[in-house]
């Protein structure tokens, strides 16, 4: 597993731009890992500066055990693409938000893989919902034991 270079606690966390990248669900578009912003853990939250921020984080791993830490996002290539716990290995190539004209032909596909395969326990439904809802029919969802459904109303 990559490592990354020796810190204190504080010094750890203040890497942490708090993007919220590592915490969205990536899109996949030939090699490139593309983030959108309604498909995130149902733990993360935006927060009033604009950045994100984990409503679980002392706890994660107990309540949301899909939950990696940072030198397992960075082995992985889920961190952004230019996170600062990547900057040590070169030619890092981890996750990108989706620029408008990708996240345009993106969310067609998304849209089909909701509809056919729902969303993981470890997503947050009523931000993926918005995909839905966005085209202007009236949809709802159901957490099963695999993860969540969605299904029109009536």
């Amino acid at each position: 597993m990559t490592q990354l270079p020796v810190l204190n606690h504080e010094e750890y966390e203040a890497k942490c731009r708090r993007c919220g990248v590592t915490c969205h669900m990536p899109v996949e578009a030939g090699e490139v890992k593309y983030v959108i912003e309604e498909l995130h853990c149902r733990f993360l939250a935006r927060e009033g500066d604009g950045r994100y921020g984990c409503t679980v984080y002392e706890n994660r791993f107990e309540k949301a055990p899909w939950c990696h830490t940072a030198e397992e996002a960075l082995a992985t290539g889920n961190l952004a693409t230019d996170c600062p716990y990547a900057a040590h290995v070169p030619g890092y190539t981890g996750r990108v938000w989706a620029p408008p004209d990708v996240r345009r032909n993106l969310l067609p596909v998304v849209r089909q893989k909701l509809i056919g395969d729902g969303l993981p326990l470890s997503g947050n439904p009523d931000s993926a919902l918005k995909i839905l809802t966005g085209s202007g029919e009236d949809w709802t969802y159901s957490e099963q034991d695999s993860g969540f459904v969605f299904f029109r109303r009536a």
